[in-house]
Formats: structure tokens, sequence, C-alpha cells
């Protein structure tokens, strides 16, 4: 695949880059903190790197990209939850 290249904050397990993948872009680099989701990612798109801070991500060596995509953070809006929405920590 020769798509727009992409660049993925707060990626969560991937679910939204996935279905980016499936529409034609590619991935040049993931950032999210929790650990489990990191290692999900890696699983799912082996060999492109996963950053764990957003803070330092352009030191750590995020390439450039045509575009960058950021995950919600589903954790208050989720049915599953307390429904704390935007007032989630």
């Amino acid at each position: 695949m020769n798509g727009p290249v992409l660049g993925s904050l707060f990626s969560g397990v991937g679910l939204l880059d996935y279905g980016l993948h499936l529409a034609g872009f590619r991935h040049a680099w993931f950032c999210e903190a929790d650990p489990f989701r990191r290692a999900i990612l890696r699983q799912r798109w082996p060999g492109v790197p996963v950053f764990d801070d957003v803070r330092t991500l352009g030191a750590a060596g995020a390439v450039r990209v045509d575009g960058v995509v950021g995950g919600f953070p589903c954790k208050g809006a989720s049915t599953a939850g307390k429904r704390t929405g935007l007032d989630h920590p």
C-alpha cells in the first residue's frame, strides 16, 4: 500500500488505526501511555515504532508524517463504566 502516512496519538489498542489501515492509510508510529495497549499495538503492527509519552514524542525519534490522528479518551464516555463523561480524571 502506498497511501498517506499517519502518526497516531493516544492510540489505545488501535481500533481507529485499524479502520484507517483498511482505508489505505499507513502508520509511521503510534503513541500510547498504557503498557498493555502498547503491547497490542506492537502485535498488530510489527516493526512500527510505539512510543510511550506524547510529551517527548519528537525527541524520541518520531518521523514526519502526512497527518496525525488521535483517539478520544473513552473511559469516561464508556457505557461500561460510571459514565462520568469529560469529568473523568
